[in-house]
């Protein structure tokens, strides 16, 4: 999800849902994500190749 990677945020998004995630689990965490994102300089430092 932080680096955008489309193959590996459906690949995870995915894997999730299988295990039970909900739309709003899954809304709570991008929320998280978005705000861990905006406190931390790594999270551009990796890349998915």
């Amino acid at each position: 999800m932080t680096n955008g990677c489309g193959y590996c945020i459906a690949s995870h998004s995915a894997a999730a849902a299988k295990a039970g995630m909900t739309p709003e689990q899954f809304s709570e965490l991008m929320a998280v994500v978005g705000m861990a994102n905006e406190t931390t300089v790594s999270s551009t430092a990796t890349v998915c190749r």
